[in-house]
């Protein structure tokens, strides 16, 4: 009986896991659309916009999002402030 309640608790917790990783992925595919479609805004000159989609996918934790925030505040595209000359 011991042996039957382990397998079914490490049936449920790879069950649950597995479930998480699927919310894991659709939630990164999301970002990296989110992305792709920031990058191609700054293509257009379309700045404001861009900056809104890269700092949705910062606040997720997407490193690349930060990166483009910083690159973005240093030029003075698409945030109310420009930088120092």
């Amino acid at each position: 009986m011991k042996s039957f309640k382990f397998f079914i608790t490490l049936f449920a917790l790879f069950f649950c896991l597995a479930i998480s990783a699927q919310e894991t992925t659709s939630k990164d595919s999301v970002i990296i659309e989110k992305l792709r479609f920031a990058n191609e805004l700054i293509l257009e000159n379309e700045y404001v916009l861009a900056f809104q989609l890269y700092s949705e996918c910062a606040e997720a934790g997407n490193a690349k999002a930060m990166n483009a925030i910083g690159i973005l505040k240093q030029r003075g595209w698409g945030s109310k402030t420009k930088p120092d000359q």
